[in-house]
C-alpha cells in the first residue's frame, strides 16, 4: 500500500512563521532553514493481527497508531516537525486461524521508530524541492519503507484523498488584509451569501449563541456573524478544541505570511512593528490599527524564544469589531440527549452487514456543527462531547470527548453502551477482558468485533477513570 502526504500540506506547516504550534507533522526531508532539535525519542508498538482484517491491514493499523503516538509526543513538547531517523521491526511466529478464534486479535511482533523532534523555522523560509531529503534508515521522499515477511509497506500519516471532489473554491481577488478591503475581500457587514460568493463554501459552520455563528475556511480563517452579518474575522481559533480542529479540511488559498496594510507581516518583531507607524500598542501584546465605525485591526504578539534570547512577534490578527463578545454560550453545547448516544450504540449492535450501515439521516438529531475533512468525510457534532464522522454517508468514526469546544468546561455526563464518563478503569477491564491492549497507562486500545476503541483516562483522586474515547467502525 502506498500513501503520500501532499506537498501543500507540508508547505502549510513549513511556510508558517514561528508561532505556537498546535500539532506537529511528520516530514520526509530536513527543511532548508534554521531550526532546533528539541528532543530525540524512541517508541515501540505491537503489531496486532485482527480477526476481522487481513494481515497487511492489521499491520497498517498498528504502524499508523504508533505514528499518531509520536505526533502526540512531539506536539506536547511544542515541536513543529518530526524526522523519523531509524526503524526496527521484529516479527514473531505466524498466527493461524485457530489462534484467532480464541481472541479478536493476536500479536505478530512489534515495530519501533527513533525520531528527532524539531522546532519551527527560525526565520523566513521558502519551500523548495531542494530541501534535503531524508535518505537514511529506509526513509524516502514519500514515506517510510518497512520490510516485513512477504510484504513491504510504505507508511505515512492517514492519507489525504487527493482524488475526491473538493468543493470548487474561487481564487482570491484580494490577497492581503486592510481596513479598506477587509480580510481577503471579506468586510464587516457582509452576509453569509456575499461571503460565500467571495470565498466559496466554508469548511465548518456552527452557532456560538442565539443569533451568532462562526464559519471557518480551513483551519486559519474564522468569520464571525451576528444577526446574519459579519462582525469580525480572525486567524485565531477561539472556539474549537485542538482535537476537533485537526479534523478540519485544509484551505491553502490563504498565505501563511499574511500582510496587513502593506506594512505588517506575520512574524514581524515588536520593534519592526513600531517602525511601521501604522497604529499603536493598546497593551503589551496588542497593537491596534484604528479605523472608523468600530472597524479596527488588532495584531496579537507572542513571545518567541530562540536560544537564550526571546522577543515578541506578531502571531495573529482580528479585523472588525475587536471588542465584540464571541464566546460560546454554554447552554447551547451542554445539552445532552441520552437517547441519542444509546440510539447510535444500539444501531451499531444491529449493523450486521454493509446494507445496514448507519447514515446521517437516521441519527434523528440536528448537529450544532457541520464540517468536512481532507478525506472527503463529513463531520457532525451534536453536543459538547459527541462527534460523528461519515464517509459516503456511512458512519465510520465516533468521537466522545471530554471537551470538543473551548469554554467553561463540559457539563455532560455521557453514557454510551457499557461506557460512561469517569468510569473506573478496573470496571472496563471486566467489560473487555483480554481484548485490551494498553498503549500507555492512560490510553488503551480495544478490538471488539467490527470495532476498535481508543480509550483515554485521567487519574482522579488516585483512581484511573475514563474521560473520552474514539470508536472506529469497520
Amino acid at each position: 500500500m502506498q500513501c503520500k502526504l501532499s506537498i501543500w500540506v507540508l508547505a502549510t506547516i513549513l511556510l508558517s512563521y514561528p508561532k505556537v504550534v498546535i500539532s506537529a507533522e511528520i516530514l520526509d526531508y530536513y527543511p532548508s532553514c534554521h531550526y532546533q532539535i528539541l528532543d530525540t525519542i524512541s517508541m515501540k508498538q505491537s503489531l496486532l493481527k485482527r480477526r476481522t482484517a487481513s494481515e497487511s491491514d492489521s499491520i497498517d493499523l498498528s504502524v499508523r497508531s504508533l505514528l499518531e503516538r509520536i505526533i502526540e509526543a512531539a506536539s506536547e513538547e511544542g515541536a513543529s516537525g518530526v524526522i523519523l531517523t531509524a526503524k526496527s521491526v521484529k516479527m514473531g511466529a505466524e498466527i493461524d486461524d485457530i489462534t484467532l478464534t480464541k481472541a479478536s486479535s493476536a500479536k505478530l511482533g512489534y515495530v519501533s521508530f527513533d525520531a528527532e523532534l524539531i522546532s519551527a523555522c527560525e526565520g523566513e523560509y521558502t519551500f523548495s524541492p531542494k530541501s534535503t531529503p531524508v535518505n537514511k534508515s529506509g526513509i524516502r521522499q514519500t514515506g517510510i519503507t518497512i520490510k516485513l515477511p512477504q510484504s513491504a509497506l510504505r507508511i505515512a500519516l492517514p492519507p489525504i484523498n487527493l482524488n475526491r471532489a473538493f468543493p470548487k473554491q474561487p481564487e482570491l481577488i484580494v490577497e492581503d488584509i486592510s481596513l479598506a478591503h477587509g480580510v481577503f475581500g471579506i468586510k464587516v457587514g457582509m452576509t453569509p451569501k456575499s461571503v460565500g460568493e467571495v470565498l466559496g463554501s466554508p469548511t465548518s459552520e456552527f452557532q456560538i449563541s442565539y443569533g451568532s455563528k462562526v464559519q471557518s475556511y480551513g483551519r486559519n480563517l474564522w468569520v464571525v456573524f451576528e444577526n446574519n452579518v459579519v462582525t469580525h474575522i480572525t486567524n485565531k481559533n477561539h472556539w474549537l478544541s485542538g482535537e476537533l480542529v485537526n479534523l478540519l479540511e485544509f484551505d491553502n488559498r490563504f498565505p501563511a505570511r499574511w500582510h496587513v496594510e502593506n506594512s505588517v507581516i506575520a512574524g514581524m518583531t515588536a520593534e519592526a512593528l513600531l517602525n511601521t507607524k501604522t497604529g499603536r500598542f493598546v497593551n503589551e501584546d496588542t497593537y491596534r490599527i484604528s479605523g472608523n465605525d468600530k472597524v479596527n485591526i488588532d495584531l496579537k504578539l507572542t513571545t518567541f524564544i530562540a536560544g537564550n534570547s526571546s522577543e515578541m512577534r506578531v502571531e495573529s490578527y482580528t479585523y472588525g469589531d475587536v471588542e465584540v463578545d464571541s464566546r460560546i454560550a454554554q447552554d447551547r453545547f451542554n445539552r445532552y440527549e441520552e437517547g441519542l448516544y444509546q440510539r447510535i450504540f444500539n444501531r451499531l449492535l444491529n449493523q450486521s452487514s454493509p446494507d445496514h450501515q448507519i447514515g446521517e439521516n437516521v441519527i434523528g438529531s440536528l448537529p450544532i456543527l457541520r464540517a468536512r475533512d481532507n478525506n472527503g468525510r463529513t463531520v457532525r457534532v451534536y453536543d459538547f462531547s459527541l462527534a460523528l464522522v461519515f464517509e459516503s454517508d456511512h458512519l465510520t468514526e465516533i468521537i466522545v470527548s471530554e471537551a470538543l469546544f473551548k469554554g467553561q468546561g463540559n457539563q455532560i455526563k455521557w453514557h454510551f453502551g457499557p461506557l460512561f464518563l469517569n468510569q473506573p478503569a478496573q470496571e472496563l477491564r471486566e467489560v473487555f477482558g483480554n481484548d485490551i491492549y494498553e498503549r500507555d497507562f492512560d490510553h488503551w486500545e480495544v478490538y471488539s468485533g467490527n470495532f476498535k476503541y481508543d480509550l483515554y483516562f485521567t487519574e482522579t483522586d488516585g483512581e484511573l477513570v475514563l474521560t473520552s474515547f474514539l470508536l472506529d467502525v469497520f
